[in-house]
């Protein structure tokens, strides 16, 4: 009798567990698609040309990581714009980002305005790597910095990266994209980042 009881018992464990197993696919297909957003735009759309140099950001033309054309105009609706340089292998930097993703939140809405410039994700000749803007997606998606984020330029890199000798790295431009403050480096405080933007505000 134990044992006939143990069989069924048994036979119930792995119906339950075939059961189990049957629905995970569906679960597995969903974090797929999240983990493998569409970035067919890179084999479509170039990176936009710059005419002239830049002193700062005043004078760039890039694109976002879903392929969208940004120029300095980004930075004519706030009254100054916080500019995070960071990139995909660097921890401070992922560490850096629901800060300031609560500093966009709490205060676009009173003229400040964040974004980002990721500076490993593109090869030689400016185009994005595929597995870079996958990567970088996926950071700003699970640390909540859903704040634009920008390709590096020709200019871009004249006129900042070529300067920043570490990132985490930031600083803060104009509505014009003048360039208004030293760099900064490492990760900050939301109550530091509050204290130096009042200065400006």
């Amino acid at each position: 009798m134990i044992k006939k009881l143990s069989a069924i018992a048994l036979i119930a464990v792995l119906l339950f567990t075939l059961a189990s197993c049957k629905g995970e696919p569906v679960q597995n297909e969903k974090e797929d698609e999240n983990k493998n957003p569409d970035i067919e735009w890179i084999n479509e759309i170039s990176m936009p040309s710059e005419s002239g140099s830049s002193r700062g950001l005043e004078n760039i033309s890039t694109l976002d990581l879903y392929g969208n054309p940004v120029d300095s105009g980004i930075f004519n609706n706030y009254e100054i714009t916080i500019v995070d340089v960071w990139g995909t292998y660097c921890s401070p930097c992922i560490k850096a980002m629901p800060v300031l993703a609560s500093l966009h939140e709490k205060y676009e809405d009173k003229g400040v305005n964040v974004i980002g410039i990721v500076i490993d994700i593109q090869n030689k000749d400016l185009s994005p790597k595929a597995e870079g803007l996958v990567t970088a997606m996926d950071i700003t998606q699970r640390t909540g910095a859903d704040f634009t984020h920008i390709l590096a330029s020709k200019n871009i890199i004249s006129s900042v990266v070529r300067n920043i000798s570490a990132i985490p790295a930031s600083f803060i431009v104009d509505s014009e994209g003048n360039v208004i403050t030293k760099i900064l480096y490492g990760g900050h405080s939301l109550e530091q980042w509050e204290e130096l933007i009042n200065e400006y505000i």
